[in-house]
């Protein structure tokens, strides 16, 4: 075992039952392409409960875009049944990744769990100068 959080397909399909018809092998090529995202195993970063609840709100945001199609982006702001019409907008955003999160709720959800271990530490050198540089 090289200490990567293997995909549980029974708990995906509990937690997020509205996407349950998804096949168990597309769940899992999306899940692998959730750890290249999120780094799994993330070592230092948080627990593994934590890491697991991000990768599957993950996996569930990918499918989500995915379902979507390539052409869109953005949150539903409007959508219409008689003669489909569906209208996206952009959400106030501090950066290009959390536009990316934002797309969905499942992707706001991973992005608000991720919050406390998102950001920069300064480092000072024996010196008081960041990085030890004089």
């Amino acid at each position: 075992m090289d200490g990567r959080i293997g995909f549980d397909y029974h708990t995906f399909k509990v937690l997020f039952p509205s996407l349950a018809t998804e096949t168990e092998a597309r769940l899992q090529m999306l899940w692998d392409t959730a750890c290249t995202i999120v780094s799994n195993p993330n070592p230092v970063i948080c627990s593994e409960s934590t890491l697991k609840r991000v990768l599957l709100y993950l996996v569930a945001h990918l499918i989500t875009l995915d379902n979507r199609g390539a052409d869109t982006a953005g949150r539903i702001s409007s959508a219409t049944e008689g003669s489909v019409s569906v209208g996206f907008e952009a959400l106030p955003i501090k950066s290009m990744d959390e536009a990316w999160w934002a797309q969905t709720q499942y992707g706001m959800t991973a992005w608000r769990i991720t919050s406390p271990y998102r950001g920069a530490t300064l480092v000072k050198g024996e010196d008081g100068c960041p990085y030890g540089l004089n």
